[in-house]
């Protein structure tokens, strides 16, 4: 009979084949709305299914209980056991081991880790199993949580570790073939392994190995059995390789066959080269036989040079192939796998069969090519058994202290490549670029989580479609890996309901939504119970029992019969929640698990879904409507969109959209209906409204610079318009009004402009026009007013009118003359170009023209102006006509009248007796103005007639002429001034003349410098070497006419200071520094005695005794400067071996040559007993042999001179002799 874990296992497989289901109780407690399903045939259904992957996490990797087993460690309990335990919600729950209980919590999208060690409470000699082939009571792990969970873990110890997912209690299976690899040693504690645990009691597990285990009970390929009860762990070592042993639960008598979870790897292996030097323990947890694939693609473990796989079979005429190249069958290693690496081209590769296989990828040893990484065995999963959604967890470093050697952590996933803008991690796009698996429209990723895995080592990864993925990570001779998620399909024996609209067979429905179960088995049950459990919210809930009954049809699936069994009732629920329903098969045959099976399953009822959509568009005709889903449906997939948009149309799209042809008021219905048949719809009016019609009147004409009206004419047939927005094409801003009243608008230039209208309704439906308009040259009217007087014959109008595109031929001129006496004869008015008028009487007029453009352009323009008297009177003042000099100008002033009126007009001629013709007009004369004239520049006096012409229009003119006297003007020349130095006696200046012969007095201006001329250098000031300064030379006549003339003279300054003096060690020499000042200067030192150059600057000298030198430099102007310098040589002291101080008057004292030289030298004289006898600073007075006036006797003595000038200290002996 089977167990509820069984039967959710039997079950919860097929739900996951499903191309349309959708994660709802493997990731969030959640609700879906009643719904309707789609009636198929059991076998139509199935065939579709199996062909495709399912689209969402399921009950595979997701669970609320788990069953884990501590297999052995080559570091036996020294190991530890690390438990991840990770949901995308908040979960609680406990570790069940031996009794005791470890409870944990869990924080949505972080991971708990629950620890086994040596050191814990409980330690892992609790669950650890070490036995080479035997049980190991009750050290099964049970892990029970209060929502589902995902679990991995991880036996590790001294960059030894192997890691795997843990697949929930509800996809447990019953038949499993194990997978391990060579041991490293034979005879060491590595070996291989397999280790089942019972998930019920009375389990029956029959084993067929394919190596002798380690303890010598079992021999290879003979089977055996071993009875477990719940919790019991057997575990099988063997020093040889154990892929491909036959794990499966078997039934007897009464007790029928139970789910069990087998876990296999080894202890410790290596792998990939011949020299692997180092290993890891393999660990992975084994998916049922029911759930084997046929098409498995596989992508690259991240830079290593090759990978190795292994592919099981269960039979061994399975055609394996590899990128469509099938395998050679003598390839096959003991009937069971298949080995084969990447070497030389690590790509991605295409694994297929004709019956169901199972894959396994290693990665290779650390030495087999220098990556950082060590062996791992991960499990694949098939191409049709792809989630959508799921959580996975990184192995960081710091979660199982103490920390473990891995530093990078990376994601292998396998998607389908017009899916791969869905695919996000951790709410993100991949950084890592997609690589194209050829001919499968699949496409692989290797991304590197290590920064993110450091701040969370839960990641959570979606996508459109289903995907594979792997996670892995690398550490210095250490990995971890593991399948990152899976649909552990059982493909032979499943529960289904169905309902009208119903997409796939899922344990769910909705409220008052009829549906139909039906059971899918591999064998023939002798009788089929289904129970209710009388449940109220059912209808109907009675039990059903058919002691005989018969398969509704029958399929063959990888050579397997496969029955369906159907109610034929129709059921329904009347209340959201999940309900338990139990499947009771007595089954005959041995294929099946003789024995009566008890099937447990859950049945999830959802409300319907929250039809719901919002519609973006103005509602105008013109424009498309969008319609946009926002249906919930509480995570189910919707499977199918019906829209209804109220003018006999439709769509079955999830976001329509949609473009009404007639205005007016539509309902839009929108039904959706979900993967479980559940079905919604919502209905939403749409209000469609008519468009505008946008237009406007352009008059005429238009003018540059003026002013154009534009006049609105738009309408609109429903509705109102509430926008006008004008563009009138010149780069000008928008102009928006909420109301049609013209607008003005003045364009700065000529030419072509577009004009828009863009009319917008208050329901926001917009129409816009446009219409070219021609900007016009606009001209400029102007005329010169005649000078005219009454006697005048008729007063001539001069036209000046300007227009930019030079069109003057074509204008047309109308003239008003303002004259109120005009006549038929003599009229007010002319067209003419430039017209004349006759004018009777004195007086103020205003004339106006008025100008017009071909295209209709005009400007206007009235000038005031005078018909004058005809009796002018000529009249002008000479400025101090008395002092007139031919070197200035002459200067008059008008003083002309006409009464009435002005004068119009003057002529003048200067020099009417010798130029008559050269002829002065002024046009525009005015009373009071000033005219000048300048006339030769002579040295005598000379006379001239000025004749002086007024008119008070054409004809009327009047003169008057006058004599003036000018005097002749004196004539003065300035040469170059000679150079001065600042430090010369005053100089005068003789370098000016006056060539007139002119009686007058001349006088000399400027800095430094008398009236007389007298030029004084010291009296200026120069800021630099040398100065410029300005000489001013004026000559008056007697008659006051005056010339001047100009020059300048230059001072040159020069300065020497040879420097302080200085002294010098005899056979020193020293370099002379001295300051000086001025331009191009040469130099002269004397004496010349002891100089290296005596016509440099700075020479050195190398005295022999005391010298003065003397610094003399020669500038500009040959101005000179000199100073002094004392260098007095100071000579090594020379000191006398002995002196007799006896009064004799000949060597009376020690006198010490050339050492009174220096004031501050030291002498200190001492006895042979090394008392001082003798010290002075200074040494102008010899020391005369005594110590505080007494005579010292007869003996050596010895000294210690400090001459001092930097000089070394002098020491040695003086005798005194008497």
């Amino acid at each position: 009979m089977a167990s509820e874990g069984q039967l959710n296992y039997l079950r919860s497989p097929f739900n996951l084949i499903v191309n349309w289901q959708y994660a709802f109780l493997s990731n969030r407690n959640t609700k879906a709305n009643p719904m309707k399903y789609v009636l198929f045939s059991i076998v139509t259904c199935i065939a579709m299914l199996i062909g495709n992957s399912a689209s969402s996490q399921d009950f595979s990797n997701k669970g609320k209980d788990f069953w884990v087993i501590y297999t052995g460690h080559v570091d036996s309990t020294v190991s530890r056991l690390a438990l991840y335990i990770t949901s995308d919600q908040n979960a609680k729950g406990q570790v069940e081991v031996n009794g005791g209980t470890i409870p944990f919590t869990v924080t949505a999208n972080n991971v708990t880790t629950v620890q086994f060690t040596n050191t814990s409470n409980p330690s892992n000699s609790v669950v650890y199993n070490g036995q080479l082939e035997g049980v190991g009571v009750k050290r099964g792990i049970h892990i029970i949580a209060d929502k589902p969970v995902v679990v991995y873990a991880h036996i590790l110890n001294a960059a030894r570790s192997g890691s795997t997912l843990v697949l929930p209690t509800a996809v447990l299976g019953k038949e499993y073939y194990a997978s391990s690899y060579n041991p490293i040693s034979s005879t060491s504690a590595d070996r291989s392994e397999f280790a089942v645990v019972a998930t019920v009691d009375n389990t029956i597990v029959e084993i067929t190995p394919t190596a002798r285990d380690a303890n010598g009970a079992h021999s290879a390929n003979v089977p055996y059995q071993v009875s477990l009860s719940k919790g019991d762990v057997y575990q099988y070592q063997s020093n040889g390789d154990l892929t491909g042993s036959h794990i499966k639960s078997v039934g007897s008598g009464t007790v029928s066959c139970q789910p069990i979870a087998v876990f296999s790897g080894s202890t410790r292996t290596s792998m990939g080269c011949s020299n692997p030097n180092s290993g890891d323990n393999l660990y992975q947890q084994l998916f049922p036989f029911a759930s084997w694939g046929r098409l498995f693609y596989t992508a690259p473990f991240v830079n290593r040079a090759y990978d190795v796989f292994r592919i099981i079979v269960q039979d061994v005429s399975t055609v394996v192939s590899v990128n469509g190249v099938p395998l050679n069958p003598s390839s096959l290693v003991n009937g069971r796998f298949y080995e084969f690496n990447t070497q030389g081209n690590n790509t991605a590769r295409i694994i297929s069969s004709n019956k169901p296989i199972c894959v396994f990828q290693y990665l290779i040893s650390q030495n087999c090519d220098g990556v950082l990484a060590d062996p791992e065995m991960i499990i694949l999963n098939a191409v049709d058994q792809t989630l959508n959604n799921i959580t996975v967890m990184s192995a960081r470093n710091n979660l199982t202290p103490p920390n473990t050697n891995i530093v990078s952590h990376f994601l292998n996933i396998i998607f389908k490549t017009n899916n791969f803008s869905s695919l996000l991690i951790d709410g993100k796009s991949p950084a890592a670029s997609p690589v194209a698996i050829p001919g499968t429209g699949y496409s692989y990723l290797q991304e590197n989580v290590t920064n993110s895995t450091n701040v969370n080592p839960a990641h959570h990864i979606t996508s459109d479609s289903g995907f594979i993925c792997i996670a892995y990570g690398y550490g210095n001779i250490e990995s971890y890996g593991y399948n990152a998620g899976t649909n552990v399909i059982d493909r032979y024996q499943y529960i289904t309901m169905q309902n009208l609209y119903a997409s796939i067979n899922f344990p769910a429905t909705c409220t008052y939504t009829p549906f139909n179960f039906s059971i899918t088995l591999p064998y023939q049950p002798t009788s089929l119970n289904w129970d209710f459990n009388n449940n109220s919210n059912l209808s109907p809930n009675t039990s059903i029992t058919n002691n005989a009954p018969r398969p509704d049809s029958s399929f063959v699936l990888d050579g397997k019969t496969l029955y369906v069994y159907k109610l034929k009732a129709n059921f329904t629920f009347s209340a959201v929640g999940t309900f338990p329903i139990k499947v009771i098969a007595q089954n005959a045959t041995a294929e099946g698990c003789s024995g009566t099976q008890e099937i447990n399953y859950d049945v999830v009822v959802y409300e319907r879904p929250k039809a719901n959509f919002s519609i973006t568009g103005n509602g105008c005709l013109s424009n498309t409507m969008q319609f946009a889903d926002s249906t919930n449906s509480d995570g189910r997939a919707i499977i199918n969109y019906s829209w209804s948009f109220g003018d006999n149309t439709i769509a079955a799209i999830k976001n329509p959209s949609k473009k009404y042809t007639t205005a007016g008021n539509y309902n839009v219905k929108l039904q959706a209906i979900t993967d479980i048949g559940c079905v919604n719809e919502t209905t939403k009016p749409v209000a469609i409204t008519s468009d505008p019609v946008a237009g406007f009147r352009i008059p005429q004409p238009t003018c540059v610079s003026n002013a154009i009206t534009l006049t609105d004419t738009s309408k609109v047939g429903v509705g109102t318009i509430a926008k006008w927005t004008w563009d009138f094409g010149d780069s000008s801003s928008l102009v928006m009004n909420t109301t049609g009243s013209a607008v003005s608008h003045t364009y700065a230039n000529t030419g072509a402009y577009t004009v828009s209208l863009n009319v917008e309704t208050a329901a926001g439906c917009t129409n816009n026009i446009s219409k070219t308009v021609s900007i016009h040259a606009q001209p400029v009217a102007d005329f010169i007013v005649p000078d005219v007087c009454l006697n005048d014959a008729f007063a001539k109008f001069i036209d000046s009118t300007y227009i930019a595109d030079g069109s003057q031929s074509t204008l047309k001129y109308l003239w008003h003359f303002g004259d109120a006496n005009a006549s038929a004869t003599n009229p007010d008015t002319s067209i003419l170009l430039n017209p004349q008028h006759k004018y009777s009487a004195t007086g103020n007029y205003n004339a106006t023209l008025k100008v017009t453009s071909q295209f209709g352009c005009a400007s206007i323009i009235s000038k005031p102006f005078f018909v004058n008297g005809s009796f002018p009177k000529a009249a002008f003042i000479v400025k101090d006509s008395n002092n007139l000099c031919s070197n200035t100008t002459v200067e008059i002033t008008n003083t002309s009248t006409v009464v009435p009126g002005v004068i119009t007009k003057l002529e003048i001629i200067w020099d009417d007796i010798n130029a008559p013709a050269k002829v002065f007009t002024d046009e525009s004369p005015a009373a009071g103005k000033i005219y000048t004239n300048t006339y030769p520049s002579l040295l005598i006096t000379k006379k001239y007639e000025i004749r002086f012409k007024a008119y008070s229009g054409q004809s009327c003119v009047n003169e008057v002429v006058k004599t003036i006297t000018v005097n002749g003007s004196p004539d003065v020349t300035f040469l170059p001034v000679p150079d001065i130095c600042f430090d010369d006696a005053p100089r005068q200046i003789t370098q000016v003349t006056e060539t007139s012969g002119l009686t007058g007095v001349g006088s000399f201006s400027g800095t430094g410098i008398t009236s007389t001329g007298m030029f004084n250098a010291a009296s200026t000031t120069l800021n630099t070497n040398s100065g410029i300064f300005p000489i001013l030379y004026t000559y008056t006549t007697d008659k006051g006419c005056k010339d001047t003339a100009s020059g300048a003279i230059t001072v040159w300054k020069v300065s020497a200071d040879a420097g302080p003096d200085i002294v010098v060690l005899e056979g020193n020499s020293a370099t002379l520094n001295p300051v000086v000042s001025g331009d191009n200067l040469s130099y002269n030192w004397t004496p010349v005695i002891f100089l290296s150059s005596s016509k440099i600057k700075s020479p050195t000298t190398s005295p022999r005794n005391n010298v003065t030198y003397k610094l003399t430099i020669t500038g500009n102007a040959s101005c000179t400067a000199s100073d002094t310098i004392l260098v007095k040589v100071v000579k090594q002291p020379e000191v006398p071996n002995a002196f007799s101080p006896n009064n004799d008057g000949v060597n009376d004292t020690w006198n010490i040559r050339y050492l009174s030289a220096s004031a501050d030298a030291t002498v200190e004289i001492y006895n042979r007993y090394g008392t001082l006898v003798y010290r002075s600073i200074g040494y102008s007075k010899p020391w005369d042999g005594t110590r505080n006036g007494s005579a010292l006797p007869v003996g050596v003595y010895y000294y210690i001179i400090d001459p001092k000038f930097g000089r070394a200290k002098i020491a040695g002996s003086v005798t005194i002799l008497r």
